[in-house]
């Protein structure tokens, strides 16, 4: 099966990490690699998510990695990833996620991180309502280790170019004239 039938009808690619601009996804990165020091991958514990700025939990996950073969349990999924996807996965697995392109899309990303074992960032584009229209999202995807250079967790920090509900209002004003 090709690429395109795979994640259709979403669109990614992998980006060069030095290629993040916004300053949000840039201190996660920064923190990541503070705590990581000289190794592959920082230390799982328990604290990671309490770690972050409160302003960036509702839009994190984490993914426990188990044998590193989906499908992935989620042990976080934050509250404005479960209001911009529609849907919610904390104590659910990848494959719970629809439709089949968004979730081919979400584990190869995974795996690509998982295999690596580096931080990793990719660019999104989420179709909307309107045929032709995407929200631009830009996912950084970090890999934790219990044991030395075995990836066992994955933080996910996940930012839109814009809220879904501009992106809504841009939709219905298109379709149904401005209120």
């Amino acid at each position: 099966m090709n690429k395109i039938n795979r994640y259709d009808p979403f669109k990614w690619q992998p980006m060069d990490i030095g290629q993040i601009e916004s300053p949000t996804l840039l201190g996660v990165l920064e923190g990541w690699n503070e705590i990581k020091g000289k190794h592959a991958a920082p230390a799982w514990n328990g604290t990671v998510i309490e770690n972050l700025p409160a302003e960036i939990v509702p839009y994190a996950n984490v993914i426990d990695v188990g044998i590193g073969k989906p499908p992935f349990p989620y042990r976080f999924f934050g509250s404005g990833l479960a209001r911009m996807h529609t849907f919610e996965l904390t104590n659910k697995t990848t494959d719970e996620i629809k439709p089949d392109g968004f979730r081919n899309l979400c584990v190869d990303q995974q795996l690509m991180v998982i295999e690596s074992c580096r931080a990793m960032v990719f660019l999104n584009n989420i179709p909307t309502h309107t045929e032709g229209l995407f929200r631009t999202h830009v996912i950084l995807r970090m890999p934790y280790c219990t044991l030395r250079n075995c990836v066992t967790h994955v933080l996910t920090v996940e930012e839109s170019e814009r809220p879904p509900e501009e992106t809504w209002n841009r939709f219905r004003d298109q379709h149904y004239g401005s209120f």
